[in-house]
């Protein structure tokens, strides 16, 4: 059995924990804002989020720079950071399975992740739901059927009882 320091499975439900907002909040903003609205950005400088654009030298145009920030590209990092935390919290369930925690956070924060995914895309979400349950429940089975643990080590794997053959030859 692992230690409490060593267990890995709540890290996944707190990844969720701040996935869902992320998420629902990029989706939002997209669905309140127009092509060349800088509405976020401008309220951002209002409450100092911001620091103001440098005014020293003459004005030129120039062509827009690759991290050019706006209303669009902040939103889309959100939603892909959001992404980010919902993926890696999925892999970190299915790693934590895979390593025979046993807690309640593994189901939970695999749940959470994929309504997180499905907000995004709804079939991306359901695909990841469905593939970490089959995996999660594969796991399961064959603990149940007395296969050695992933990462246990050899000793640990020798030690481990196995069941004898049952023959029918009575």
């Amino acid at each position: 059995m692992l230690q409490r320091s060593q267990s890995i499975g709540a890290l996944s439900l707190v990844l969720s924990a701040f996935a869902i907002p992320c998420v629902v909040l990029a989706k939002y903003i997209e669905s309140i804002l127009h092509w060349g609205s800088w509405e976020v950005l401008k309220f951002a400088s209002r409450h100092g989020l911001l620091a103001p654009p440098e005014t020293s030298g003459p004005e030129s145009l120039k062509p827009p720079d690759l991290l050019m920030l706006n209303d669009f590209t902040a939103t889309a990092l959100l939603l892909w950071f959001g992404v980010y935390l919902a993926a890696s919290g999925a892999l970190i369930a299915l790693w934590s399975e895979a390593r025979r925690e046993e807690n309640l956070y593994i189901a939970a924060g695999l749940v959470c992740n994929c309504l997180a995914l499905v907000v995004v895309n709804r079939a991306v979400g359901l695909a990841v739901l469905a593939g970490g349950t089959a995996v999660i429940l594969g796991i399961r089975s064959s603990r149940k059927r007395h296969r050695p643990d992933l990462f246990a080590s050899t000793q640990e794997r020798s030690a481990s009882p196995r069941t004898p053959a049952v023959s029918n030859e009575a």
